[in-house]
Order: structure tokens, then C-alpha cells, then sequence
């Protein structure tokens, strides 16, 4: 319940004109993923329902690039849960070197994911900035959230720079979790 109240606090049923409890019949039964890395579970709530600028308006974020200007994989179009690890795996090697070296069962957050990120689990964001590899930034960049004096935003980096502030977050990708159900509990 405490990812789904998170968005709750910041509004989001009222965007969309309804109650808490309609709200909540939206959302999907969390599983428990049997997993060490990618142990926690992360609510996402779909452009399709909630543009990406309106949900960063939501959150608090300050975007410092130009939005439109970002791209993302496919993603579903009602909520859902992803099961992530924050990137701290990934910390000091560059976004390129991350989506070159993914796992078969793996894929990178992408925009939404990584406000989604923010909402349920903003701590993150105190250690490391996190970076969007499931997403672009015109042809050659990368989305990446990150605290600075206190604030939240969003900007974009070049996908070869590592900074070992920085690790890019990734999640089971579904379909090796449909082809897997033992992974759950």
C-alpha cells in the first residue's frame, strides 16, 4: 500500500477525476519476486493515463532539457508493477557500456519508470543519480534524475561519460517473468 499512497499524496487521482478507491481498484496485485537484485517492487503509472510532463509536474521534479525531446520503449498502458534494481549495481560505468551489457532478463527504466522511482523511493536519490537507459535523449544522450542542493530534476547526459555518482537502473524485463513464474512467491 505505501507505493500506491505515495501517488495518492502527490494527487494523481484527483488528476484524472476520481476517488482513492477508484484509484485503487486501478491498480494491479503487487507480486513478490523471489530475486536478490531485483527485490523491490515499483508502481508505474502509464503516459497513456497520466502525460510524462503532468506526472513530473506531480512529483516536484524540475526538468532542465527540453521533454519532447525525449523517447522511451514501449511500455504497458494501464499501471503496473516493475520489479528494479536502483542502479547502485551499475554505479561508474557509463549508460552506453550499461545497455550494451545487459542481462537477457533485463532492461532499463525508462522516463516514467524513473519518476515513478522518485515517488516511491526518493532516499535513492540521496546516494546516487540514476540514470534512464530504457529511455533517449535526442539521438546520442540519456535521461538522468539526480538531487542537487535539495531539488530533484532531470536533465540528460552523453550515454559514453561514467560518473561514478551515477549507475543506471534496470528491471526484469515481462516477458522473462511471464516465461518464469517461480519467481514468485
Amino acid at each position: 500500500m505505501d507505493n500506491i499512497q505515495q501517488f495518492i499524496d502527490k494527487g494523481y487521482h484527483k488528476f484524472l477525476g476520481i476517488d482513492e478507491e477508484k484509484f485503487l481498484n486501478l491498480i494491479p496485485e503487487k507480486q513478490k519476486l523471489q530475486d536478490k537484485i531485483f527485490a523491490r517492487a515499483l508502481l508505474v503509472i502509464p503516459p497513456s493515463m497520466i502525460k510524462v510532463e503532468k506526472q513530473i509536474l506531480l512529483s516536484g521534479i524540475e526538468p532542465k532539457v527540453d521533454l519532447t525531446k525525449i523517447s522511451s520503449i514501449k511500455t504497458k498502458e494501464k499501471p503496473y508493477w516493475i520489479y528494479f534494481q536502483d542502479g547502485s549495481k551499475n554505479r561508474g560505468k557509463s549508460p552506453s557500456f550499461c545497455r550494451k551489457n545487459l542481462s537477457k532478463k533485463e532492461r532499463g527504466l525508462t522516463l516514467v519508470e524513473g519518476i515513478s522511482l522518485y515517488i516511491q523511493y526518493p532516499s535513492i536519490l540521496d546516494k546516487q543519480s540514476v540514470d534512464l537507459i530504457g529511455s533517449t535523449y535526442g539521438k546520442e544522450c540519456t535521461p538522468t534524475i539526480y538531487k542537487w542542493a535539495g531539488k530533484v530534476m532531470i536533465s540528460a547526459i552523453c550515454s559514453d561519460i561514467s560518473d561514478a555518482m551515477c549507475g543506471s537502473a534496470t528491471c526484469i524485463k515481462e516477458d522473462y517473468i511471464k516465461k518464469n513464474k517461480n519467481l514468485f512467491k
